[in-house]
């Protein structure tokens, strides 16, 4: 498991290296290793796997692979050994086993292995014992509701999330600054105020417009008109195709969201969208939900993404909540960090984590 970091023989656990355990890029593994450092500081997550053991004993008769969670989870515990650095070699080889597309030394997506990975868990749990930790932290449900412009009939369907994928829109909400809680305001305007911005705001119309995730947020959750030949909706009551209005609202928040942000585009050659986005420390999500539960969560990882999009190159930020302090992950590389650097990176996804109080 800890390849040859362990055969060297100076290498040993020490308690002060618990959030700063580096993983070795294994071939332009850096997009698993950002997804394995933020999922081991899901504190559901860490703690299923440290202390829950997963009976997987003669298990390989019944057509699943069980290898992939089970070096999943001897991962997640040496993280938390206090080891400075760890060579994830057998849980890639399984990642490669199980699925092809991930060829070793090609370029992948985070968010994409990030999937992957969390379905693969949740249906060889699910499958070993009836449930998941998986869907219990991170699946929440939105509620889609309907209503005939025809007969004012309304109707409701609910659909099973596991994270939140939002584009970047081109212009900003009137709104979105007033959701803001006052520290993430105050980065705000440092971020308008900075050279750089103000460069971009003299050469380019709404060039030094800060989009926030609240931006993204209210595009996705913006109220629609079915009006068109393609999207007519077909109404039971009228027993015809009529045009209606359409909401959604999340109505199950997950005690941890995962947002990732539309930053990738693959017609043709591809692109990236690399407009900068401002993610908020704190998020309150009542604009956006029905949930009769806390709608407020704080900002606990982030994965960022640098560089184009076919040469490109994932880091991971965690957050020590019960210290304050904030960690890069950039493969073996691992440092203190400040809120500013979070501030300043591009980022791809964050994970937020339910709070009662903001």
């Amino acid at each position: 498991m800890i390849g040859k970091f362990e055969q060297a023989g100076n290498i040993y656990p020490n308690r002060n290296f618990k959030w700063r355990t580096g993983l070795q890029n294994l071939g332009n593994t850096c997009y698993m290793n950002a997804a394995v450092q933020c999922l081991s500081k899901v504190k559901p997550i860490k703690r299923f796997f440290r202390k829950q053991q997963v009976d997987m004993q003669d298990r390989e008769q019944d057509g699943y692979n069980y290898k992939l969670l089970e070096e999943f989870q001897k991962l997640i515990i040496f993280l938390w050994e206090g080891y400075p650095m760890l060579s994830p070699k057998e849980f890639v080889n399984q990642a490669y086993t199980l699925c092809p597309d991930y060829r070793p030394k090609t370029q992948q997506d985070s968010q994409e292995f990030l999937r992957f990975l969390l379905d693969s868990i949740d249906s060889t749990l699910r499958h070993i014992t009836g449930s998941s930790i998986i869907s219990d932290t991170f699946v929440g449900t939105i509620e889609c509701k309907t209503t005939c412009r025809g007969c004012k009939s309304v109707s409701t369907r609910d659909e099973s999330f596991l994270d939140l994928s939002l584009a970047i829109p081109s212009e900003i909400s009137p709104k979105s600054y007033d959701m803001m809680e006052w520290k993430d305001k105050s980065y705000m305007e440092e971020a308008k105020n900075s050279w750089f911005n103000q460069v971009k705001s003299y050469f380019w119309k709404g060039g030094g417009n800060i989009i926030s995730i609240y931006d993204c947020l209210i595009h996705h959750f913006k109220p629609e008109v079915l009006n068109q030949e393609d999207n007519l909706y077909y109404c039971s009551q009228c027993e015809s195709k009529n045009e209606a209005n359409q909401e959604h609202k999340i109505k199950k928040l997950p005690q941890i969201l995962i947002i990732n942000l539309k930053r990738f585009k693959y017609a043709y050659w591809g692109s990236k969208v690399s407009t900068y986005v401002q993610i908020p420390f704190k998020l309150n999500l009542s604009q956006f939900s029905c949930d009769e539960g806390s709608q407020k969560y704080q900002l606990i990882a982030v994965m960022q993404h640098y560089g184009a999009i076919w040469k490109g190159h994932y880091i991971a930020y965690c957050k020590d909540t019960k210290r304050n302090k904030w960690f890069e992950y950039d493969d073996l590389r691992v440092r203190e960090v400040s809120e500013s650097d979070i501030v300043n990176a591009q980022v791809y996804i964050a994970f937020y984590e339910k709070t009662e109080k903001i």
